[in-house]
């Protein structure tokens, strides 16, 4: 599969974008802080740091190293045509998703 440097350098961008705002983020955060919330918008789950600041950029990365491998372990090797772009548009998009959800 043919890599689409431009759709690339946005994704490890958003990533390290994501990583570097909740390490400058850990000396200002408390030690406990809402990582859940009701339908009232009540907050009924609190973690750590670790969890409330790293949780979704690792799990941003997660799905970034999910689908760059993919493609690779596809019996019928579909991936390496028109899926590749496909594959590449998707990562894209979680890692563009993930961001806003932590502007919240």
């Amino acid at each position: 599969m043919r890599r689409q440097w431009p759709i690339e350098a946005v994704q490890l961008a958003l990533l390290a974008g994501m990583f570097a705002w909740a390490a400058f983020s850990w000396r200002t955060a408390p030690e406990r802080m809402p990582v859940h919330w009701n339908f009232a918008g009540n907050a009924d789950r609190y973690g750590g740091r670790f969890e409330a600041l790293f949780l979704l950029p690792l799990i941003a990365l997660a799905i970034y190293l999910l689908l760059r491998v993919l493609p690779r372990i596809d019996r019928g090797r579909l991936a390496a045509g028109a899926a590749g772009t496909a594959y590449a548009i998707i990562r894209c998009q979680s890692s563009s998703c993930s961001p806003r959800s932590m502007a919240w």
